[in-house]
Parts: C-alpha cells; sequence; structure tokens
C-alpha cells in the first residue's frame, strides 16, 4: 500500500475532570486494524464524523501484503493534568508525579488481540522514573509493556502472555506515573503511530498535524498549573488590559518602524522627498566608527545624504531608509529626517537550532533576510545535536546519509535515528534534512551580502548522539567490508576498513551508562580517545574550506554544554588518562582537558572559539542559564571580569521557543520561565543584567535586595565588554 494509504488512522486525547474518566467528554474517532490470533495488522482506515452522521468513503483496494479489513479499534486518550500529582490517593507532593491514562476502546466487531503490533509515541517527561531503567519493559497491569527507546520515543507493546483480548465496544485503560507535570498541549508531541513488526507503520491520523486536536483542553487550574505554589494562569482580558495600561497612543512616526530605535532622529512629516529626485552629493560628515552610519533627507533639495566610512554602515542607512519610507501614487516617499546611528553592541545575534527540526536552504535566507532588516549581525548557526546532524562533510557521508534521517528503520538501525520531537516514521518530515556543501556556500554568500557572519556551531561532547551513531555505522560498514573476500579470497577493495576506526567517537568496553537532560542514552564524545579528535579536526578543516573564499571562518562554536554526569564513568581509555595525569580527577577535569584540547586544533586553524558558558574554558562565553533560582545569572558578569567576551542569551527573555503566555494552548517549552513574552523580549536590559529580575520560575516576584541577600550574588560590572 503506498505510505498515503497508510496514515488512515485517528487518535483522540481526552480530559476529564480529577479521575472521572467514564465521565469524559469522547470525541469519536476510529483506528482500522485487521485481526488475526497472530496479532494485530494494519489495514485502511475510516474516520467517525463527529455528529456521527457522515463515513468517509473507504480508502483505496488493499495491497496483497494486507488482507481484507475485518474489525476497528477505536482509541481514546486521557491526558494528564497536574490533579493527578497532587490528589490524596497516594502520590506525595515531593515526588512530583504525574498520572496519566491512555485508554484503548474497541469499537469494532471482533476481539482486539496481541501481537508483533505496537504504538510509538513521545513523551517529554520520563515515564515511571522510579523504576526507570525497564529494559524488559514497564509491565502495566492492563497487559501492555512500555519501553523507552531514547530520547523522547516510548513504544507500547501488548505482552502476548498477559494482554487480555478486548471485545467489541470494551476498553483497556493503561495508567502509569511520569515525572514532574504536564501542563501544556504541546508537552504532548504529534505524529503518533502504529508499526507492525517486519510490516509497515500508519500516523495515527488525527495526531497528523501540528495543532495537536486530539489533546483535550486544560479547564481547571489543578490541570495547567504545574505544583501548588505556581502562581501562574491563563491571561484574561482583564489581565491583559492591566499588563497594558502603560501603553500609549504616540501616533504615527517613522521611528516606530525603525528597529532598533536609531541613537539620534529627528523628523518632519510634512516634508517628503521622493526617491526618484535623488541627487548626488559630494560633501560629507566624516564618520569614524566602522558600523556607524547618518542619513539625511532634505526635502528643500530633494536629497538624500549617506554618510558611513564602511560598506557595512551604508548598508544599514539603506535599511532604516527603506523602514521609513512608505509608498504613495506609486512612488516611494520618505519624511524629511536626520538620523546619527551606531550600534550599541557589537554582536547583535539570533540562534537558530535546525537540528531538532530542520528549516530549508530557501527558509534560512528569509531568515537572513529578516535579520538585515533588523540590523543583526551574527547568525549562530546550530547544525548538530543528538536529533541529527545537518551539513554535508566531506569523507564522512555517514553523518548525513544515516545522522540527518529520522525514521522508523529496521531493527539494526542503519537507515536512520529514531523518530523524535513528533517526526513520526517517515522522513518527510522536519526530522530529516541536510545542507549540502553547495547549499551551505550559498547561505554564505546570501549572509555576506547582507553583513551577516554566520557561526556555526557543532555542539560536542554532550549532545552528539547523531554524530556517535553515524561514526559507529561508518565502523559496521567498513567492518563487514574488510571481512569480504573476492572469489581468489583477496579482500575486495575500495572500501574504507583501513580507517574504520580512525573517526570513532566511542570506546570498544566503555560501559557508562547515562541518560542527558533530553533523555538520550550515551550521547557524549570519548574525550579520552585519539580518534575523537581526529574526528573534530576534519570536521574545523572542511568547514573552514567551505568558509574560504566567500566568508572567512572567523568563529568556531563547539557548544560543550549539558554533559550528563555519569558520561565516561567506566570508559576504560579514561581511567587510564586520569592515573597518567594528575590534573584530571573527575568528569570536570575531562571536559576541561576535552576543551583544551578543542582549543588547539582552533588555534592551530587560527579560529575564535565559543561555547556555552558550562561548557566554557575560554575566549566566548554564551551565557543562557539565568533563571534567577539556580544562582547562575551572575556568571555572565563573572566571565566579563575575567576578560571573557560574553554574548548574553539568557533563557527567561530571549529564548523563543518558550511558550509567548502561561496558557495551555499557547506551543512552547517553560523550563526557564512559565514563559517569555515580545513585550520581555523587548524590554532585555543587556547592560543591566539583574535589572532584568522579575518572577521566580514559580511565579512569585524577586527584588533586587532578595537577589543580593539571599546568594544569588550580584558582582559589578567592572570591564567594559560589547
Amino acid at each position: 500500500m503506498s505510505r498515503e494509504g497508510t496514515r488512515k488512522a485517528d487518535l483522540h486525547w481526552t480530559q476529564p475532570g480529577k479521575r472521572n474518566l467514564a465521565g469524559s467528554n469522547q470525541m469519536e474517532a476510529n483506528f482500522c486494524g485487521r485481526v488475526r490470533r497472530d496479532g494485530l495488522h494494519l489495514g485502511q482506515a475510516q474516520h467517525m464524523a463527529k455528529d456521527r452522521e457522515k463515513w468517509r468513503e473507504l480508502v483505496a483496494a488493499l495491497s496483497l501484503v494486507w488482507d481484507k479489513l475485518v474489525s476497528y479499534a477505536h482509541l481514546l486518550f486521557v491526558s494528564p493534568g497536574a490533579s493527578f500529582c497532587f490528589d490524596n490517593e497516594g502520590y506525595q507532593q515531593n515526588n512530583e508525579d504525574c498520572l496519566q491514562s491512555i485508554v484503548l476502546t474497541n469499537t469494532g466487531y471482533d476481539l482486539i488481540v496481541p501481537g508483533n503490533w505496537s504504538i510509538y509515541f513521545y513523551s517529554i517527561r520520563i515515564i515511571e522514573p522510579h523504576l526507570y531503567p525497564y529494559l524488559s519493559g514497564l509491565l502495566l497491569s492492563s497487559g501492555v509493556r512500555i519501553y523507552h527507546h531514547t530520547g523522547y520515543l516510548y513504544e507500547i507493546r501488548p505482552d502476548p502472555k498477559i494482554f487480555q483480548p478486548i471485545k467489541p465496544k470494551e476498553h483497556l485503560t493503561l495508567n502509569f506515573k511520569s515525572a514532574d507535570f504536564v501542563v501544556s498541549t504541546s508537552d504532548i508531541f504529534p505524529n503518533w503511530y502504529i508499526h507492525k513488526r517486519g510490516g509497515k507503520s500508519a500516523v495515527i491520523k488525527s495526531t497528523a498535524n501540528k495543532s495537536n486536536n486530539f489533546v483535550a483542553p486544560f479547564n481547571t487550574s489543578a490541570q495547567w498549573k504545574r505544583y501548588k505554589q505556581d502562581k501562574y494562569h491563563p491571561i484574561t482580558v482583564m489581565d491583559r488590559y492591566h499588563i497594558n495600561s502603560d501603553v500609549k497612543d504616540f501616533g504615527y512616526a517613522p521611528a516606530d518602524r525603525i528597529i532598533p530605535t536609531p541613537f539620534y532622529m529627528t523628523v518632519d512629516e510634512d516634508k517628503k522627498v521622493d526617491l526618484s529626485f535623488i541627487k548626488h552629493k559630494d560633501d560629507y560628515e566624516s564618520v569614524t566608527w566602522q558600523q556607524a552610519y547618518t542619513l539625511k533627507v532634505d526635502a528643500s533639495s530633494n536629497r538624500v545624504l549617506i554618510t558611513a566610512s564602511t560598506a557595512v554602515g551604508a548598508f544599514y542607512a539603506i535599511q532604516s531608509l527603506l523602514a521609513a519610507g512608505k509608498f504613495a501614487d506609486r512612488l516611494f516617499q520618505i519624511p524629511e529626517m536626520l538620523i546619527k546611528d551606531e550600534p550599541r553592541f557589537e554582536y547583535r545575534g539570533l540562534q537558530l537550532d535546525v537540528s531538532r527540526n530542520f528549516q530549508t536552504k530557501a527558509e534560512i535566507l528569509k531568515i537572513l533576510n529578516t535579520m538585515a532588516l533588523y540590523k543583526l549581525n551574527k547568525f549562530h548557526f546550530h547544525l548538530t545535536d543528538d536529533e541529527g546532524w545537518r551539513l554535508e562533510i566531506p569523507g564522512l557521508i555517514e553523518l548525513t546519509e544515516f545522522g540527518s534521517n529520522r525514521c522508523h528503520g529496521d531493527s539494526s538501525e542503519t537507515k536512520c535515528l529514531k523518530p523524535q520531537l513528533g517526526s513520526g516514521p517517515f522522513q518527510d518530515t522536519s526530522g530529516s534534512g541536510f545542507y549540502s556543501v553547495e547549499d551551505y556556500r550559498e547561505i554564505l554568500r546570501h549572509a555576506s551580502s547582507l553583513h551577516i557572519q554566520v557561526i556555526p556551531e557543532f555542539d560536542m561532547p554532550g549532545h552528539s548522539f547523531a554524530a556517535i551513531k553515524s561514526m559507529e555505522l561508518r565502523y559496521i560498514k567498513s567492518t563487514i567490508g574488510k571481512q569480504k573476500n573476492d572469489s581468489n579470497g583477496q579482500q575486495r577493495k575500495n572500501l574504507p576498513w583501513k580507517s574504520s576506526t580512525e573517526f570513532l567517537l566511542s570506546e570498544f568496553g566503555d560501559n557508562s551508562s547515562y541518560m542527558s537532560v533530553q533523555h538520550f542514552k550515551n550521547n557524549s564524545m570519548n574525550p579520552c580517545i585519539t580518534s575523537t579528535y581526529t574526528f573534530i579536526h576534519h570536521i574545523i578543516k572542511s568547514v573552514k574550506k567551505m568558509h574560504e573564499d566567500i566568508q572567512p571562518l572567523k568563529m568556531f562554536h563547539y557548544g560543550g554544554d549539558e554533559v550528563p554526569n555519569k558520561a565516561w564513568s567506566k570508559s576504560p581509555a579514561c581511567k587510564k588518562l586520569i592515573e597518567r595525569d594528575l590534573n584530571i580527577k573527575d568528569r570536570q577535569g575531562l571536559k576541561k582537558y576535552f576543551a583544551k584540547r578543542v582549543f588547539e586544533l582552533l588555534e592551530t586553524e587560527d579560529l575564535d572559539i565559543g561555547a556555552w558558558e558550562d561548557g566554557l574554558m575560554d575566549i566566548y562565553g554564551y551565557a543562557w542559564q539565568n533563571v534567577w533560582e539556580w544562582n547562575r545569572a551572575h556568571i555572565a558578569y563573572e566571565m566579563a571580569n575575567n576578560n571573557y567576551k560574553v554574548v548574553l542569551g539568557h533563557a527567561t527573555h530571549l529564548y523563543f521557543d518558550h511558550a509567548q503566555e502561561p496558557n495551555p494552548e499557547e506551543k512552547g517549552l517553560y523550563w526557564a520561565t512559565r514563559y517569555t513574552s515580545m513585550r520581555k523580549t523587548f524590554g532585555y536590559l543587556p547592560d543591566d543584567l539583574f535589572g532584568n529580575a522579575d518572577y521566580k520560575i514559580t511565579g512569585d516576584a524577586i527584588d533586587l535586595q532578595e537577589i543580593c541577600q539571599d546568594g544569588y550574588g550580584s558582582p559589578p560590572l567592572v570591564r567594559d565588554n560589547p
């Protein structure tokens, strides 16, 4: 059956109050499958309309692989709520556990029996954390086992000995606990799917969109609050009125359209200059700062005068000119004005993560255009992470042939990484994709034309699951080739077995077992083996070559953040390194050793070094962990005072992947702050970091006295560090 024919299955979540599952307002839908004694076979699907009056036509005939449709199964999901976490029925507040329920209802005519079928879904929270890891599957009383693969991917599989057939119109409830809380519909990722082992996969139809309509509304405070102390609630009309009560109508002014606001500006709206009458003027004022400019629009002489000492300054003047003008009578008119402007900060950047969700080259070019309108000049390109590797590297084809793809592959996992973040079982979603060398060079050319510096990031040693698995596959492929002989017993040529271990990022015999914050297992490059640095140096040289004749590479960002605590704890190579080097005593020492080795490689290539603050050892530091209760907001000042160049990327105000309001229907994360609004972002004070302190993660207000006296620390900024 075609792929389109395999995506016809429906799934809905409903959310009752407290535990009254039977009283939930269920939304009808149908998953259709063929049932035999050896298991549930996927078949065509049929969607029942909400009014139950209209049936959709059955999809075209089944292929020879799939037999005649004889039964239906109705999958209803009950979403978790905070009320399950804090009731009086055995769940203590300090445990921070949340009860989730999945209800499987048979709306067909035959039994649903155990077999070789599974349902795959994504959970942002660890399921049954107190019982983890459950290598043989977490057996539930309902007769199914839940398996955690890696990241957010989980599997529901019927136990052949315990699972009881579900009779028509009966249901089976799967109850389990998860860590922490679920307070937003976007905590539940889309594109759940069903897979028949040895067969095909089908996305459950009602989950095959980004709207999360299969998740029922969060109607009570017990459902949208994370814990009892949580002060946040969905913003009401009255809340919005009070929040914006200080906003005044300043009327029409070109300055409203020029962002960022120029350093100095005067405007006379009554006088206009039509750009079709621009005349050249030879005299100009002196501008010395590289990115500064003066823009003078003189209606009396019909002249527009731009003064700048560099091309980038002139470019910014043009951006302001375009922002201030408008079309009238088919002519582009500019009011008379005088602007004297210069950037407040040398680094004005935007970071884009394309590893978790891939963006096409065309989309990148659009983003660069938008950056230019706002006079942003640094594009931090996050190209790799656990979920995918996005740049072609000559000589290491596995990084993109395997590491750039996410899908439900074969059991040997030689085709793709496993689905994550709702990417589903197929490769035609944002879970898969990469930039060829020429794609990347086109991006560089476009960025250069807009005076934007591209800063590529290859996150390591943590956040490297995709790279590690790709290089393991390279080893496996070369080993298989090594073992194959021709008819004369001679090894076949043109196979890369000579370098089979040259680029390995993991060590044979390393029995370390650990999991990252994002639930990836063994995702950190081993810093104690030579091949790790061979790989890194190859990446550095390859990327530098891509840049050299377009935009010479200036900075290489190596990430360095969030290395799991137990990484390399049972690595034989690391044990030997610690015994040999008295300066290395623990994981933190190994991180420093790794950073030092990477710095040495970058120094040989004459490159600046970028890293997140928790991976920082030298040069540019990207400060991000300013959650006030974490007692880490002061790190930005400490880095600056110790001669680091500091880039502020504080999560409470500048992370756009967070929800824009504290509403369960608003998509986004909330680990750093319950929400990040446009008002918070535009109100951010980069030169007065602690002036941004507003609320704790609970919503309780913070004052400066509390920050200074209760251990948060507020060291003065003593070094001028733009």
